[in-house]
């Protein structure tokens, strides 16, 4: 299979989310040199939790999972924009409804936010 220069750019509006924040992601793909589909984009988002120790004073941080989305990529030979928006988990609970599953069968990571 030969290879093609597809150029692909994740925008997000801001570098920080909270709980229940909805999170614009805008997708902007430049396939027209390509030709063969992209055949899907994946989003993983990430939870970063910062608290002090109370026994050493070090910071430390806890990294989690929290959505993960998959969505329909563009055809051969085109450029391609699109506004997308996700909601972030509010509860525990809600996080692990969104991603458990999907999280279990993904093995790449095209696009992660930090």
């Amino acid at each position: 299979m030969g290879s093609t220069e597809v150029t692909t750019k994740c925008l997000l509006a801001y570098h920080e989310f909270y709980p229940g924040d909805p999170i614009p992601i805008k997708i902007a793909c430049d396939n027209r040199a390509s030709k063969y589909a992209v055949r899907n984009f994946k989003f993983k988002l990430y939870r970063t939790i910062r608290h002090k120790n109370i026994i050493t004073g070090k910071m430390e941080s806890t990294e989690t999972n929290i959505k993960v989305v998959k969505e329909k990529g563009c055809e051969a030979g085109v450029m391609f924009e699109k506004d997308y928006e996700y909601l972030i988990p509010a509860t525990l609970e809600d996080i692990s409804k969104d991603s458990t599953e999907l999280v279990r069968r993904s093995s790449m990571i095209e696009y992660s936010t930090l």
